[in-house]
């Protein structure tokens, strides 16, 4: 399959090493027992609103628990007849608002299309069947695989360029249950047909006669988790807390593709959280960033830098600011203010206007 690496960061060999250490501590690492399943269809009644149960299938007790959570409102609910098309990102926006525990729960598929007040036809006897199980392959046992089921996943661990360290989970659409048995004892061809995201990928199989002409063409869906490591909050935390080690915690568990959890717990530590974290959540991109280290009013210390010499004086800051950012300050006894550049809690640093040179030698 080629070089395979991980856009995830440093999974592979680090997170191997990780996982052993945790193992020699006694610390088991910790997978996901309740799930929510996006279903593809389902119909609702138009004078009430869209819950989870409506839309999606809930393995687990505490999945269960949040059957009746809200996913669409009654007055946003479409007319009798019309259909409504709800996105995973929706889902889990709505649940991280009322509070759930996100860190206790693997949320896959991509999106529902729900009808408004009208029954829906039977479905076809391989799609009502029950969700089909996951699938665990190592990516290094998928090299040079020939079955269907292991080139689909060669092809996955090439998108997400995993190493031959990572493992793997896939679980296959109805489509492709009956595809396998049209095909079965004919040549198929596996082939790409998105990229891994919201979950899922798709690929199309070709399966080809004895004469070698195209005999059945498929489209199937495809869902894909990686086991990782990844860091989840201990305790909640409120907006613009400065994340300390004992917030957080380190667990090994399966995300789905498109994930993104942060995976350095050491990383995390001394930022602050852009919004309210809770605990058991995990801990993702965007919801972090530097911490204020100087506020309004506060007394600094400024140093200003000229040519090979440095003068230090006090000052208070006019605004607010982060390691890096420029704020505004005015010295003691001082009536125009001047911008200097945040070095740490209780000091900035301004350059004369007369040099840009740095400081040569010491203090």
């Amino acid at each position: 399959m080629g070089r395979m690496r991980t856009q995830f960061g440093i999974w592979g060999q680090a997170g191997s090493l990780l996982l052993a250490a945790m193992v020699v501590a006694g610390i088991a690492p910790m997978a996901l027992g309740d799930e929510v399943l996006l279903r593809r269809r389902a119909t609702v009644d138009e004078s009430v609103p869209i819950t989870l149960n409506d839309i999606a299938e809930l393995e687990g007790d505490y999945a269960h628990s949040l059957r009746d959570v809200v996913v669409v409102d009654q007055q946003a609910t479409a007319a009798k007849g019309e259909w409504v098309t709800i996105e995973l990102g929706e889902v889990r926006q709505r649940l991280m608002a009322q509070g759930v525990r996100m860190g206790a729960l693997s949320l896959s598929g991509n999106r529902c299309d729900v009808r408004v007040g009208v029954v829906e036809l039977a479905r076809p006897a391989a799609e009502a069947a029950a969700p089909l199980k996951w699938e665990e392959y190592s990516v290094a046992d998928v090299a040079g695989a020939t079955d269907v089921p292991a080139m689909i996943v060669g092809l996955l661990a090439d998108q997400l360029e995993l190493t031959v360290h990572d493992r793997i989970r896939v679980r296959f659409d109805a489509v492709f249950t009956d595809a396998l048995a049209k095909a079965s004892g004919k040549r198929v061809g596996v082939a790409s047909k998105s990229t891994a995201s919201g979950g899922a990928a798709l690929f199309g199989l070709t399966a080809y006669g004895d004469d070698g002409s195209i005999t059945d063409v498929w489209t199937v869906r495809v869902e894909a988790q990686v086991w990782r490591t990844v860091v989840r909050m201990k305790r909640t935390v409120s907006r613009r807390s400065v994340m300390r080690a004992g917030d957080i915690e380190s667990i090994a568990q399966w995300v789905g593709v498109g994930e993104t959890a942060l995976h350095d717990a050491t990383a995390v530590v001394g930022f602050a959280a852009r919004m309210r974290l809770s605990e058991g959540e995990l801990v993702r991109e965007g919801q972090l960033e530097a911490p204020i280290v100087i506020r309004r009013g506060d007394l600094v210390q400024v140093h200003c830098l000229s040519g090979g010499l440095v003068v230090r004086g006090r000052g208070r800051a006019q605004s607010a600011g982060r390691a890096g950012e420029l704020i505004e300050c005015k010295l003691d006894d001082a009536s125009r203010s001047f911008l200097a550049r945040v070095d740490g809690p209780g000091r900035v640093v301004m350059e004369a206007i007369e040099s840009r040179e740095p400081v040569a030698g010491g203090k």
